[in-house]
């Protein structure tokens, strides 16, 4: 089968600049015969190994005026590619490639596949409401015409159907797929072997195994607004754990782009809560450890152990942010972070790609993706893929987090607690958020593990690229079976 896949481009940090190239690598595996025509410009990762994997990389020059992503070579270029092809594949909205493209299909009476991609989010249609709705006519006649209409997600779908509901029928739903990290990568080295990341400048110390914590097994109420805080069994313990582990924190991992979409400022917000909790909770711990200490006759005030407990207390916790911003909202981010006096506890990490990208999410103890709309959110797969636990909130259509078990790895295991899930699935807002986080970071070992396990089957099962890549070309070769 020869198919043909348009998108305006394939930047470093896009997500179609990823799961498109990636998608027509894995079809390229599968025998088929693949092209992928885009503008000129920087490639992503995945673009590059898409072309050395065998797929055809066209690359049309843009033209005056930019701003709709205008292509003199496209214009003449891309009939050819349609002409030649079995199926035609347009990938995004509101552009030149996508309406070109779609024209060059029709025209040669190709059958057309269109995936919006997200961009038809109620939110994201709300934003230059009027170029959309200037542009909106094209892309509706378009999707009209389509054989069919690609979603990633459930939630894309019922999208299209507000949209344009005549094209209810001809929808098919195919999620973006996910490469698996080897088993030998997932699991993290000895807190000893320190890593080091690029947070603007800083180095962070990032955990680097699961196998580290004492278990925090009983939950106890503490006075955080009314909020259930999860608290280790006695201050004593406690204190213990604390000077344990001296310089060790747990992190928490949000990776993508900062938009103001993806709720970053709910993050920081909930953040500042959560480590609000484990002050109260440390000033009731050492002022009982102060007391007993009085009680044996010696003076607790000004006492140096005392102050590095609670030191070692307060600063466990780190949340690292990660990822390229855009308008203005790493600027708004780190305001945020001062106001509230958490430099300490956040750290931003810059674009990071690759490699890197998936050495950070190994090293996490919890993801986090706070999204107030989000069409998939192909980083909580990825996350789950590195056995992480994830917190997203109900932005993201990612309801299997609470509701997906393997079964078979919860009947080796005596926990009998928060095992049937592979995290949090929360309402979009502060205090879910920090209500999530607070249980994730007190986790023991044993659930973290067993939650990490579930994420990964889950992955598996639904969200491999060799499966996602099979059923997408079943949606092609229907389309040619009319």
């Amino acid at each position: 089968m020869k198919i043909l896949h348009i998108l305006a481009g394939v930047p470093p940090g896009s997500g179609m600049a990823e799961s498109v190239p990636t998608l027509c690598r894995y079809l390229r595996q599968r025998g088929h015969e693949v092209t992928l025509a885009t503008l000129d410009g920087p490639l992503s990762e995945a673009a590059q190994a898409a072309e050395a994997a065998g797929v055809r990389l066209v690359r049309f020059a843009p033209s005056f005026p930019r701003a709709l992503y205008f292509s003199w070579q496209m214009l003449r270029g891309l009939s050819a590619l349609a002409r030649t092809s079995d199926v035609v594949h347009v990938n995004g909205a509101w552009t030149f490639p996508v309406w070109w493209g779609c024209r060059c299909a029709l025209r040669a009476r190709k059958p057309l596949v269109m995936s919006p991609r997200g961009a038809l989010n109620p939110v994201y249609l709300k934003h230059s409401a009027w170029k959309k709705r200037l542009a909106g006519w094209l892309d509706r006649a378009c999707l009209r015409r389509a054989a069919v209409v690609h979603v990633t997600s459930e939630a894309e779908r019922e999208w299209i159907r507000n949209y344009l509901p005549e094209c209810e029928t001809k929808i098919a739903v195919v999620p973006n797929g996910v490469e698996l990290p080897g088993k030998n990568a997932e699991r993290r080295t000895p807190n000893s072997e320190r890593r080091r990341g690029e947070t603007g400048g800083a180095s962070v110390r990032l955990p680097e195994n699961a196998e580290r914590r004492t278990p925090n097994s009983e939950r106890r109420r503490g006075e955080t607004g009314g909020a259930s805080v999860r608290l280790p069994e006695n201050a004593e313990r406690r204190t213990q754990n604390a000077e344990r582990r001296s310089g060790e924190r747990k992190t928490v991992l949000y990776l993508g782009r900062l938009h103001p979409l993806k709720g970053l400022d709910l993050l920081v917000e909930a953040w500042r809560s959560v480590r609000s909790s484990l002050v109260h909770y440390c000033d009731s711990a050492l002022v009982a450890d102060d007391q007993q200490t009085v009680g044996s006759g010696q003076s607790a005030v000004g006492s140096d152990s005392t102050h590095a407990r609670m030191n070692s207390c307060t600063n466990e916790l780190l949340l690292v942010i990660a990822g390229p911003d855009e308008q203005g909202t790493l600027k708004a981010l780190k305001e945020q972070v001062a106001r509230l006096g958490l430099e300490a506890s956040v750290k931003f990490a810059g674009p990071v790609y690759g490699e890197e990208k998936w050495r950070m999410l190994r090293s996490a103890d919890v993801f986090v993706l706070p999204s107030r709309s989000e069409n998939f959110g192909i980083v909580v797969a990825e996350a789950l893929a590195c056995s992480v636990p994830v917190i997203c909130t109900k932005g993201a259509p990612w309801s299997e987090l609470q509701g997906y078990c393997d079964h078979a790895v919860v009947a080796m295991t005596s926990v009998k607690t928060r095992t049937g899930r592979a995290g949090w699935w929360v309402d979009v807002g502060v205090e879910p958020l920090a209500e999530a986080l607070r249980e994730a970071l007190s986790l023991t070992d044993e659930e973290r593990r067993i939650m990490g396990e579930n994420g990964r089957r889950l992955v598996e099962l639904k969200y491999r690229w060799e499966s996602v890549a099979e059923r997408m070309a079943a949606v092609y070769s229907g389309c040619l079976r009319g």
